[in-house]
Protein backbone atom coordinates (compact mmCIF):
# COMPACT_ATOMS: atom_id res chain seq x y z
CA UNK A 1 0.00 0.00 0.00
CA UNK A 2 1.30 3.22 -0.89
CA UNK A 3 1.01 7.36 0.56
CA UNK A 4 -2.22 8.06 1.38
CA UNK A 5 -2.68 7.91 5.51
CA UNK A 6 -5.87 7.26 7.55
CA UNK A 7 -6.25 9.86 10.58
CA UNK A 8 -4.66 7.04 13.07
CA UNK A 9 -1.83 6.89 10.52
CA UNK A 10 -1.36 10.82 10.58
CA UNK A 11 -1.54 11.13 14.37
CA UNK A 12 1.13 8.55 14.22
CA UNK A 13 3.34 9.99 12.40
CA UNK A 14 2.67 13.72 14.38
CA UNK A 15 3.25 11.70 17.93
CA UNK A 16 6.39 10.22 16.44
CA UNK A 17 8.02 13.67 14.71
CA UNK A 18 6.86 15.03 17.97
CA UNK A 19 8.66 12.55 20.61
CA UNK A 20 12.38 13.40 18.39
CA UNK A 21 12.42 10.67 15.83
CA UNK A 22 14.06 11.12 12.81
CA UNK A 23 11.98 11.25 9.63
CA UNK A 24 13.84 7.90 8.03
CA UNK A 25 12.73 6.71 11.45
CA UNK A 26 9.48 7.64 11.28
CA UNK A 27 9.26 6.08 7.61
CA UNK A 28 10.54 2.53 8.62
CA UNK A 29 8.04 2.52 12.01
CA UNK A 30 4.88 3.57 9.56
CA UNK A 31 6.24 0.71 7.08
CA UNK A 32 6.28 -1.85 9.99
CA UNK A 33 3.15 -0.68 11.75
CA UNK A 34 1.03 -0.23 9.12
CA UNK A 35 2.58 -1.15 5.58
CA UNK A 36 2.38 2.04 4.05
CA UNK A 37 5.13 3.54 2.23
CA UNK A 38 5.49 7.03 2.43
CA UNK A 39 8.41 9.43 1.40
CA UNK A 40 10.25 11.63 3.40
CA UNK A 41 8.74 14.87 1.99
CA UNK A 42 5.27 13.20 2.34
CA UNK A 43 6.24 13.42 6.22
CA UNK A 44 7.29 16.28 6.65
CA UNK A 45 4.59 17.75 5.59
CA UNK A 46 3.30 16.41 9.61
CA UNK A 47 5.90 18.85 11.42
CA UNK A 48 4.55 22.02 12.13
CA UNK A 49 7.90 23.13 12.62
CA UNK A 50 9.05 23.01 9.56
CA UNK A 51 8.05 24.90 6.02
CA UNK A 52 6.65 22.14 4.53
CA UNK A 53 4.37 21.17 7.58
CA UNK A 54 2.87 25.02 8.04
CA UNK A 55 0.00 24.24 6.63
CA UNK A 56 -0.91 21.42 9.22
CA UNK A 57 -4.37 20.93 10.62
CA UNK A 58 -5.45 22.77 13.47
CA UNK A 59 -5.95 19.66 15.49
CA UNK A 60 -2.59 17.83 14.27
CA UNK A 61 -0.75 20.78 15.25
CA UNK A 62 -1.98 20.62 18.74
CA UNK A 63 -1.32 17.13 19.10
CA UNK A 64 2.55 18.09 17.85
CA UNK A 65 3.02 20.74 20.25
CA UNK A 66 1.36 18.69 23.27
CA UNK A 67 2.66 15.56 22.54
CA UNK A 68 6.64 17.66 22.13
CA UNK A 69 5.27 19.70 25.67
CA UNK A 70 4.71 16.60 27.29
CA UNK A 71 7.74 15.05 26.23
CA UNK A 72 10.03 18.15 26.62
CA UNK A 73 9.08 17.90 30.33
CA UNK A 74 9.63 14.23 30.66
CA UNK A 75 12.55 14.78 29.57
CA UNK A 76 13.63 17.84 31.89
CA UNK A 77 12.68 15.20 34.62
CA UNK A 78 14.86 12.79 33.91
CA UNK A 79 18.55 13.35 34.27
CA UNK A 80 19.38 10.33 31.92
CA UNK A 81 17.07 11.33 29.44
CA UNK A 82 18.80 12.33 27.09
CA UNK A 83 21.32 9.67 27.33
CA UNK A 84 18.91 7.17 27.09
CA UNK A 85 17.32 8.59 23.72
CA UNK A 86 21.30 8.44 22.33
CA UNK A 87 21.45 4.73 23.63
CA UNK A 88 18.72 3.96 21.79
CA UNK A 89 19.90 5.49 18.53
CA UNK A 90 23.13 4.36 18.74
CA UNK A 91 21.77 0.38 18.92
CA UNK A 92 19.56 1.28 16.01
CA UNK A 93 22.76 1.71 14.16
CA UNK A 94 24.76 -1.06 15.90
CA UNK A 95 22.44 -3.66 14.16
CA UNK A 96 22.34 -1.62 10.96
CA UNK A 97 25.93 -1.38 10.93
CA UNK A 98 25.89 -5.42 11.93
CA UNK A 99 23.27 -6.25 9.37
CA UNK A 100 25.50 -4.77 7.01
CA UNK A 101 28.36 -6.98 7.45
CA UNK A 102 30.37 -3.60 8.46
CA UNK A 103 32.02 -4.55 11.34
CA UNK A 104 34.39 -1.69 11.52
CA UNK A 105 30.84 1.09 11.81
CA UNK A 106 29.62 -1.31 14.75
CA UNK A 107 32.79 -1.24 16.92
CA UNK A 108 33.10 2.62 16.28
CA UNK A 109 29.15 2.52 17.54
CA UNK A 110 30.07 0.56 20.56
CA UNK A 111 32.77 2.97 21.26
CA UNK A 112 30.15 6.09 21.44
CA UNK A 113 27.98 3.70 23.39
CA UNK A 114 30.64 3.35 26.22
CA UNK A 115 31.85 6.94 25.99
CA UNK A 116 27.84 8.00 26.83
CA UNK A 117 27.81 5.04 29.98
CA UNK A 118 31.56 5.59 31.10
CA UNK A 119 29.83 8.91 33.64
CA UNK A 120 27.63 5.88 35.09
CA UNK A 121 29.94 3.74 36.43
CA UNK A 122 30.21 3.75 39.58
CA UNK A 123 34.30 3.72 40.74
CA UNK A 124 35.33 1.41 44.08
CA UNK A 125 36.70 3.59 46.13
CA UNK A 126 33.35 5.94 45.92
CA UNK A 127 30.73 3.97 46.82
CA UNK A 128 29.04 4.32 49.68
CA UNK A 129 30.66 2.14 52.26
CA UNK A 130 33.69 1.98 50.58
CA UNK A 131 36.62 1.11 52.52
CA UNK A 132 34.68 0.75 55.30
CA UNK A 133 35.48 -2.75 57.45
CA UNK A 134 38.65 -3.17 55.63
CA UNK A 135 41.72 -5.18 57.05
CA UNK A 136 44.47 -2.75 57.84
Amino acid sequence: MAGVLTQKMKRFVVRALATGHGVVEVQRMVKQSFDVDITVPSLLKYNPTRITGARLSAPLRKLFFDTRARTNDELENTDLAHDVVRMRRLDEMHDEAMMRGDIKGAVVVITEARKTMDKYQEMPDTMPGAGKGDAE
